[in-house]
């Protein structure tokens, strides 16, 4: 297996070609994440036996107080996988990581759910995770798959007059809109690792606009909930998904969910992938009360020396609290 250049056209070209590729894997995801979070986005390729070409996504940048230089398959809580036109072999995708782990001291690979295969790459002991997909089906046959629960939610919002629009392709000038949204509800929460300030977001949508879905939920002429989707070949993508706290007795979040699903089968999309919920029991139960089902996948790490010396370090110094400060914007990501 030959390793190749590549260059930022030939990653976009083999993204949009990828038929299980998601906006996790796309040029647009890592330089927004470069951009708000720092670090190189350093894509590889690789060309086949039968001159194939593949690429992988890599971003790599310094952690462990700069002293490290680790390369991520999959960055900020997105999937990884490889970008190809064909589904590989078992021995393909297995020889693929052996070269990312042959060739990086401090890596993380992290698969693809929708990949046709290598949702768990190939390693002694992965760690395994699991999403909730929802299935995008016709209006009536996707509210049948809601609880009963849930469809007297979408019953409600309707009758208290709330509406949802669509906008594709959201400029950056949007976030002025929905990011009041995600700063209340955020401020619910005090876990501080997803904090997401209002140029991330502009920068997100700057990169990758025109893979976006902006759907927002009305009261009046007050917007009271959003949800952000990416597009993608794989699966649609909820990136963020926010409601105000003082209107969640009128239920916009679930009337949001049925809208944006209809918006989705619209344009022809299968899938909606709503991102694992971590240790948030309470999250999964409302996937799943939508339809959601679990999909498994996998991630690999590997550690030099020194990033296990700094981790037994780290154990022993003094850790800041993880409480948010006033007003912080901390999202449940997929809620």
């Amino acid at each position: 297996m030959e390793l190749m250049d590549v260059t930022l056209a030939s990653w976009e070209r083999a993204y949009r070609a990828c038929p299980d590729a998601t906006f996790f894997q796309s040029p647009a995801w890592y330089g927004a994440v470069a951009a708000g979070l720092g670090g190189l986005p350093s894509p590889l390729g690789f060309r086949l036996p039968g001159g194939e070409e593949i690429v992988v996504p890599r971003l790599v940048r310094r952690v462990g107080r700069g002293l490290l230089r680790r390369a991520e398959c999959g960055v900020e809580g997105g999937y990884g996988g490889v970008l190809a036109p064909r589904t590989l072999t078992a021995r393909e995708h297995r020889e693929v990581v052996q070269a990312l782990w042959a060739r990086h001291r401090d890596l993380c690979v992290v698969g693809n759910p929708h990949a046709l295969g290598g949702a768990v790459p190939e390693a002694p002991d992965p760690t395994l995770d699991a999403t909730r997909v929802i299935p995008v089906l016709p209006a009536e046959v996707q509210l049948a798959g809601f609880s009963a629960t849930r469809r007297r939610h979408v019953r409600q919002a309707r009758r208290a007059g709330l509406r949802v629009t669509v906008e594709e392709a959201p400029a950056p000038a949007a976030v002025a809109t929905f990011f009041p949204l995600y700063a209340a509800h955020a401020a619910r929460w005090q876990y501080t690792r997803w904090v997401r300030d209002a140029r991330w977001f502009r920068t997100l949508l700057a990169e990758g606009r025109a893979d976006l879905l902006l759907c927002l939920v009305w009261e009046g002429g007050t917007p009271i909930g959003f949800q952000l989707i990416a597009l993608g070949a794989g699966a649609a993508l909820q990136l963020h998904l926010a409601t105000h706290p003082d209107h969640n007795g009128s239920n916009p979040g679930t009337l949001l969910m049925a809208d944006s699903l209809e918006a989705l089968h619209a344009r022809g999309v299968r899938q909606l992938d709503c991102l694992p919920s971590g240790r948030l029991a309470a999250v999964a139960t409302y996937k799943e009360s939508l339809g959601g089902q679990p999909v498994v996948f996998g991630r690999l790490e590997r550690q030099g020396w020194l990033q296990r010396a700094l981790g037994v370090a780290s154990r022993c110094w003094p850790r800041p609290s993880h409480h948010s400060p006033p007003g912080a914007a901390v999202v449940q990501r997929g809620a």
